[in-house]
């Protein structure tokens, strides 16, 4: 079934549909599928693999394959057939947020001059915005430059707390939170800095992925990405929160806590495999990361469960840390 495009809309509203936030574990895997919303996808922590499908003009089905990172998201349009599974050893923490296309009635013309918007029109005033709307593929990928997590958070947040009969005032904050958002977007998407950034992260951490098992860096891993090692740095630091060796070391000792439920090698063999030069370095940096020792976790955590798909319908799971949001 075909939808219609934001761009081939006329007076609707964008009506907050489905929205979580959810951590998701390896294997996970959600099929290819195709709505009516628009949907914006936020991996806030670890990665994840989103897959787009889309026909050649010969009817040729192509599927193309892109890593989201910490502090990456996508914009996807209405009608477009997508999916995402998980790969890494990492637990993925998403946010995700659905809005429907609602014709507008103007039922309410109290709401209407206080906050009436057309998302469309809305769009083709500024130019990342525009971008998404009129781009071929009906999807946007970028890098979050500073507020887009704070307001999406804020917006799905706002969004599953209203009652059923929001008052005019709930109305009026939720559209004050959607043009903070939009806006934040526009940003990211316009920012051809941001846009560069993303590629030379994403070759660093693929880098990475693919040599942590020994000696690493930092001059090492800026030269394979092509750029000086301080830039490369302000880049890790800026937008994703982290030093590229923080990035280094968290990656290894995700790997080293897969190998402690997973393997019966002692700590000074998982060194080896994980990268650091030595048990001191491991255990300093493992006790850093998660309170306790290598050891304690495997005694402690090995047989602990975890829940691998959300629940259906709108909800608040948990927030990064895996605390519940209430």
């Amino acid at each position: 079934m075909e939808y219609k495009r934001l761009r081939e809309l006329r007076n609707c509203d964008l009506v907050a549909h489905s929205y979580y936030h959810d951590t998701f574990h390896k294997n996970f895997e959600m099929a290819h599928h195709c709505h009516p919303y628009i949907e914006i996808m936020y991996c806030r922590k670890g990665e994840f693999v989103l897959e787009i499908v889309s026909k050649s003009r010969a009817n040729e089905t192509k599927t193309e394959q892109i890593v989201l990172y910490e502090k990456q998201f996508v914009l996807i349009d209405a009608g477009i057939i997508h999916g995402m599974h998980v790969e890494s050893d990492t637990p993925t923490f998403i946010s995700n947020l659905e809005w429907k296309p609602e014709p507008h009635y103007g039922k309410d013309r109290e709401l209407d001059g206080l906050i009436r918007l057309d998302p469309r029109a809305f769009f083709e005033r500024f130019e990342g915005l525009r971008r998404f709307l009129h781009s071929s593929p009906g999807y946007i990928i970028a890098l979050d430059g500073e507020n887009v997590e704070h307001y999406l958070v804020r917006y799905i947040n706002l969004a599953s707390a209203q009652a059923e009969n929001p008052t005019l005032a709930d109305e009026c904050n939720l559209q004050a939170r959607l043009i903070q958002l939009l806006i934040e977007l526009d940003k990211c998407f316009s920012n051809s800095e941001i846009s560069t950034g993303i590629n030379y992260i994403r070759r660093a951490q693929a880098f990475i992925k693919n040599n942590f098992n020994r000696p690493l860096t930092v001059e090492e891993i800026s030269a394979h990405t092509g750029i000086t090692k301080g830039y490369l740095q302000r880049l890790f630091n800026s937008h994703t929160g982290v030093s590229i060796l923080q990035y280094l070391n968290n990656y290894r000792i995700a790997k080293c806590k897969k190998l402690l439920l997973e393997t019966s090698l002692s700590v000074d063999e998982i060194c080896g495999h994980v990268g650091f030069n030595n048990r001191q370095q491991l255990i300093y940096e493992f006790k850093a990361k998660t309170g306790i020792t290598p050891t304690a976790y495997r005694n402690d955590f090995a047989k602990q469960p975890y829940r691998h798909y959300p629940p259906d319908g709108d909800y608040i799971s948990s927030d990064v840390d895996g605390n519940p949001i209430r």
